[in-house]
């Protein structure tokens, strides 16, 4: 292994140093490998080879114009970070903090003290309170938790989805929702409904009816209804074509709603003669109309 002085640039004393340094005793000491030692020397300034000196010339570039030291350096630093009036780095810091400090607050635990309080409503005495109540505000009647509030509000969210998405809806059956105009009586049981369903689509809603066959009683009229499913009204008139089949003959008709009667989907023939007195009248036909749940 090759001592020290195979590498030109290093003094004896630097060489002492360092196998001093990594448990030698001098010259006869450890020392390092060469490729260490060349290592080292590639890293030193071409003015100033020797270890020192090159300590000496990296502060030197690190120095603005006019600095003599790196003390000088970091004082000026530091004096370029203190605003004007202050006269150390603690009155900076100590300003700093009063800047954050409101009108009548003494001390930053006084501001944190009144920030939380101006989080806190009337009545409430600690922010945990006020995050108690925050939650209770979030939950509706009948909800015991804010778990039962994000679980019913995700109920919710579904129930709107299937009204956008286009997934039908079968309403429930109810007798009294299928009606004659008196004198004339429309009865209709639930194995006589081949097809109701509806879908809702941005405040629009597509019908589609197939009912029969079914009784019409009492004395005889040209007009029949039905009640729309779910609490639906008509926001505004349409009509469409329907089919009426009674008797085994077909009846061009039409179906329409109103904003008279905005609950009902009315069934009348073209030609609007009476529907004759039978058991077996079947309507059937879709109708798209502006509708909304009634408030």
């Amino acid at each position: 292994m090759a001592s020290w002085s195979g590498v030109a640039g290093f003094s004896a004393e630097f060489h002492n140093a360092l196998a001093t340094e990594i448990g030698g005793s001098g010259p006869g000491g450890a020392v390092l490998p060469d490729a260490t030692k060349a290592l080292i020397k590639a890293g030193l300034n071409a003015s100033a080879p020797d270890l020192p000196g090159s300590v000496q010339y990296l502060v030197a570039d690190t120095l603005k114009a006019g600095q003599t030291s790196v003390q000088q350096a970091a004082r000026e630093y530091l004096a370029g970070v203190i605003k004007t009036g202050q006269t150390s780095m603690i009155t900076a810091i100590e300003q700093m903090v009063a800047d954050k400090i409101n009108t009548s607050q003494t001390n930053l635990q006084t501001a944190i003290e009144r920030h939380t309080a101006n989080a806190v409503k009337a009545g409430e005495t600690v922010l945990g309170t006020a995050t108690e109540k925050r939650l209770a505000g979030a939950i509706r009647s009948g909800q015991t938790s804010p778990y039962d509030a994000v679980r019913l509000n995700a109920e919710d969210n579904l129930v709107q989805a299937a009204r956008t998405k286009l997934i039908k809806v079968t309403p429930t059956f109810n007798a009294a929702d299928y009606i004659g105009v008196s004198p004339m009586t429309w009865t209709v049981e639930s194995g006589d409904i081949n097809a109701m369903h509806y879908v809702e689509v941005g405040g629009l809603l597509l019908i589609s009816f197939w009912v029969g066959p079914t009784q019409t009683s009492g004395t005889a009229h040209n007009l029949i209804y039905m009640k729309l499913p779910n609490g639906y009204e008509a926001l505004d008139q349409a009509r469409g074509y329907c089919e009426v089949v009674q008797g085994g003959v077909n009846y061009p008709a039409r179906c329409y709603v109103n904003t008279t009667n905005p609950d009902r989907l009315y069934f009348q023939k073209l030609d609007e003669s009476n529907y004759a007195l039978s058991s077996n009248l079947h309507v059937r036909g879709q109708l798209f109309f502006p509708a909304a749940i009634a408030a």
